[in-house]
């Protein structure tokens, strides 16, 4: 079931140089519309992603809409409809949340649904390692196969085997608990598991004890390993995908303004600042996304904010809260006097960016605005830990004014 690879269509805004930040620019900050529906505006995005944290070997994917499967991206945020594929000799780990998928090779992964309130995945062959850290109260995350579908509600740590011909399942729990679901029947695993199952009926072939472990189990212990001692994980939620690549690429100071900050210290150079080094790319419901090229640049890109203290930048992740981390495509400000788009600004596709366009990171308590047709709701959530200076308050939703910390260093 190797997936047929072609170049893909999707538009994309390669980054080649930060342009300049006009001294008295005329700036915007909303979304911007579609190539294909300008000015559209649909209900709230949903606040988590699957981040592509890790891959080795020909790993591919194919994004919801497109036709055509192209190499993955590291950083490269995934949402519902997109599917991956670990081609032989391959491996590949995800995070959406706290939650780490490990994917062994020959195996296809569909997104089904990620929202606030769902995590469905499908798995049509090949070996799926979830390592489940936690899940709100009334939430659960699903794993559909060709022949039965496990449902996890609380910490568990499982893992998939779907035969190449989709003809049977082995599903293997080993710690929590599991439900399983066929056609007109469920079935409870605890934890030290393993059973076989054909057909659609929860028909078992084989059970028993969870065997010992093997070379996939392995690479996936000393993955969790990682995560178990991550430094960063004192200062970030462990629901923000990304955290545990901070710790081997920078290091974490206390300033007396923002309290813990992290400093990059891998990939950057002299001139470095954020949002320089990457491309721009549409993920729907979103809109122009920023991929980052930096192995570690993601979490600090999609969450926090940054702030230049004395003669480096900092990423300042802002307080642990107890709500969920919501995710953004950028936390940027754009400026330019091009206008022609909702943004203000011209942005061309196909591989260049309009002249005039710039855009730079927002600073500690500057909010950021997603732009038309969100509700106030989201807007709160998605700045829930920033505090939010120089601004007035209209009807719950913070406008901040024409001030921003980085718009003369970046």
């Amino acid at each position: 079931m190797t997936p047929r690879l072609r170049r893909t269509h999707a538009a994309v805004l390669t980054v080649t140089a930060l342009v300049a930040v006009l001294s008295t620019p005329a700036w915007a900050q909303q979304a911007v519309p579609s190539p294909t529906a300008p000015g559209a505006a649909a209900s709230d995005p949903p606040g988590r992603v699957a981040r592509l944290n890790y891959f080795n070997g020909n790993v591919t994917m194919e994004p919801a809409g497109e036709t055509e499967w192209s190499y993955a991206q590291l950083n490269r945020p995934l949402t519902t409809g997109d599917q991956v594929w670990t081609d032989n000799g391959a491996r590949a780990e995800l995070h959406i949340g706290s939650t780490a998928l490990r994917l062994n090779q020959q195996t296809a992964l569909s997104m089904v649904d990620i929202d606030d309130a769902t995590l469905q995945l499908k798995v049509t062959q090949g070996s799926l390692s979830a390592h489940v850290r936690a899940l709100p109260p009334g939430q659960n995350i699903e794993i559909d196969t060709p022949n039965v579908a496990l449902q996890a509600s609380s910490a568990a740590e499982f893992r998939v085997d779907v035969a190449p011909d989709g003809n049977s399942t082995t599903v293997t729990l080993r710690s929590g608990s599991a439900m399983l679901y066929g056609d007109g029947g469920s079935l409870q695993m605890t934890a030290g598991q393993q059973v076989r199952f054909t057909g659609v009926n929860l028909q078992q072939q084989a059970a028993g004890p969870a065997p010992g472990l093997d070379a996939f189990d392995q690479w996936i212990i000393s993955r969790d390993r990682l995560e178990d001692a991550s430094v960063s994980a004192r200062y970030v939620s462990r629901e923000i995908p990304g955290y545990e690549d901070l710790d081997a690429n920078g290091t974490w100071r206390t300033d007396p303004s923002y309290g813990e900050v992290w400093v990059p210290t891998v990939g950057v150079s002299a001139n470095w600042a954020p949002y320089r080094e990457g491309h721009w790319t549409w993920i729907a419901p979103w809109g122009w996304t920023w991929v980052d090229d930096a192995p570690w640049g993601f979490a600090p890109f999609h969450y926090g904010r940054w702030a230049y203290l004395g003669n480096a930048w900092a990423w300042v992740p802002g307080p642990v809260v107890a709500a969920r981390p919501v995710y953004a495509p950028a936390l940027v400000a754009f400026v330019g006097g091009g206008g022609g788009s909702h943004w203000g600004v011209d942005l061309a596709i196909g591989g260049a960016v309009g002249a005039g366009v710039a855009w730079f990171a927002l600073g500690p308590h500057e909010p950021w605005h997603p732009g038309s047709g969100y509700s106030p709701s989201y807007y709160n959530r998605v700045n829930n830990n920033v505090n939010v200076h120089n601004t007035t308050i209209v009807n719950n939703i913070t406008n901040v004014h024409n001030t921003y910390i980085n718009q003369r260093v970046a």
